[in-house]
């Protein structure tokens, strides 16, 4: 189980809302057409999306986290993965049908214990590129991945989607 707070998709910096919204792990990855994600529609090319993620609830193997989402073929996404014997933060990407399932590894580094197992995630777009950010509760932003292209075919509107997968990545469905 994953905890989000503070789910934010603006133009400018504005105050978050205080709700909470919480994801079960699913089996259902971010590349498949059952995933299940809380979603805000892009309205413009530029804008910044921020939430904070708690996830004390998240078992072995678990991933959760934020996304620039078109669909089960382009996805951009910021992410905390249960690993043992780390928990890591990392940056995915998957551009088009074909390639990696659960998307190409941009850059990951370890959280340490210092994060309380929450962490502030932050997807800046901007001219089709997205700069991806995280944060303790009230530490400063880290950039981790900067100059990432948005995996947006021309003219789509992409959602900015919160998830939570159970870390066990099913096989792709055969066509």
């Amino acid at each position: 189980m994953a905890q989000f707070s503070g789910f934010s998709l603006s133009e400018v910096d504005a105050p978050a809302p205080n709700d909470t919204i919480t994801l079960e792990a699913t089996p259902a990855p971010l590349w498949s057409q059952d995933a299940r994600l809380i979603a805000k529609r892009v309205s413009a090319p530029d804008f910044s999306g921020t939430v904070t993620l708690d996830w004390s609830g998240l078992g072995e193997g678990d991933v959760a986290g934020l996304a620039v989402h078109q669909d089960a073929t382009r996805w951009l996404s910021i992410q905390v993965e249960r690993i043992e014997p780390a928990d890591l933060i990392a940056v995915r990407l998957h551009d088009g049908p074909g390639g990696v399932t659960a998307g190409r590894l941009v850059f990951t580094t370890a959280l340490g214990g210092s994060f309380d197992r929450k962490v502030r995630l932050r997807i800046d777009g901007e001219d089709g590129r997205a700069r991806l950010l995280f944060a303790q509760r009230h530490g400063l932003w880290q950039i981790l991945a900067e100059d990432v292209p948005l995996p947006v075919s021309a003219g789509a509107r992409p959602d900015l989607v919160l998830f939570a997968t159970d870390g066990a990545d099913p096989a792709p469905p055969r066509k």
